[in-house]
């Protein structure tokens, strides 16, 4: 994988393939890029010893990357890859240069790579279909380490707590993604300046993810003052028992994502009983299905606006939204937990 970071679904899916491929054999994970502050017991990519013809690589790709592309095309041994989507690269253009190229080499290197991968495994039916698109003639579809209900025991972070009352101190709206122009957090802003100018609905906004440094990132930080919104707080990255503290807490959950890449906390959001409002997409459909109110595409602030207003004050709507969001994640686990990336590698070929 190129990029290792906690509370990232890549990395927590190579993690657990890892954990379930160690019953078999030695398996580890490697990265190009491994943040320092972590304890992910990720290795380097530097560290990966010489390639053997016994050798199973397990390629976890959302981005390109020349020197990985070009280490699995000369490597012995056989590839899987396991293939994550890749976003569209002018969302990053104008605000990160470097992550839009490598993006846009994405999908070349993936079409480069097919004649060398053995087995390849999408995470979703909409990276599946993008992978045929891509000349990849059998694809899997598999998912693991997808547990929307993986927060819920845990206890109420106090400091957590404290916080929200001191830089919220009313119902909020929740959104967790990084900071990142595919996850159009200024609209969730917008629509909350709609919310409290025009309907005087004193609504926060409470806003989870890490913050790269990029101009993106620090527009939206400037946001709140240069519209006057109230009651917003930028919570950074958080930790399980914090976030699960602010899942508790939440009056909605919204994202504005419009790329096709499989998103896995609207699902948290309706383990802890959080009406969810999100944007429909090929991968959102699949994953929130009828547990989310799903708006268009297209939706921008004002549709957002009103979406959360009515799940806000509609009590039968919010209701609805609230079964139906259970109902959702007990089937998405289910469903999800019955065939992993491990197993179908170990269906596929012996790895002994």
């Amino acid at each position: 994988m190129v990029r290792a970071k906690p509370d990232d679904a890549i990395t927590n899916m190579a993690l657990q393939t890892r954990d379930e491929l160690r019953r078999l054999g030695p398996s580890e994970v490697y990265a190009r890029h491994v943040e320092t502050d972590s304890d992910l017991h990720v290795l380097a990519f530097q560290e990966l010893p010489p390639g053997q013809p016994s050798d199973v690589v397990i390629y976890h790709s959302s981005v390109g990357d020349p020197a990985m592309t070009k280490e699995l095309l000369a490597r012995p041994g056989q590839v899987v890859l396991v293939y994550h989507g890749t976003a569209r690269s002018d969302r990053f253009a104008k605000f990160d240069g470097s992550f839009a190229t490598e993006l846009a080499a994405g999908h070349d290197e993936i079409r480069l790579l097919s004649h060398r991968v053995d087995i390849a495994i999408a995470v979703s039916k909409s990276s599946a279909d993008d992978l045929r698109q891509l000349g990849y003639a059998r694809v899997h579809t598999a998912v693991d380490g997808v547990h929307p209900d993986r927060l819920t025991g845990l206890p109420t972070d106090v400091e957590t707590a404290l916080k929200l009352d001191e830089a919220v101190g009313v119902p909020f709206v929740l959104a967790v993604s990084a900071l990142l122009p595919r996850n159009c957090q200024h609209v969730l802003l917008q629509a909350l300046h709609v919310l409290q100018s025009v309907h005087r609905r004193e609504l926060g906004l409470v806003l989870v993810g890490s913050s790269p440094d990029v101009p993106y990132a620090q527009a939206l930080h400037r946001l709140p003052r240069d519209l006057r919104i109230e009651h917003v707080w930028f919570a950074g990255r958080a930790c399980d028992s914090s976030l699960a503290t602010i899942y508790r807490r939440a009056r909605l959950f919204s994202s504005a994502s419009d790329e096709g890449l499989l998103e896995l906390h609207p699902l948290e959001a309706m383990t802890f009983g959080v009406p969810t409002i999100i944007r429909k997409t090929n991968a959102t459909a699949e994953s929130a299905g009828g547990g989310a109110l799903m708006l268009p595409r297209s939706a921008g602030p004002l549709m957002f606006a009103e979406a959360l207003l009515l799940a806000d004050q509609d009590d039968e709507l919010r209701s609805s939204l609230i079964e139906a969001g259970f109902d959702r994640a007990r089937t998405f686990s289910t469903a999800r937990r019955t065939q992993s990336p491990a197993d179908v590698i170990e269906a596929n070929r012996s790895l002994s």
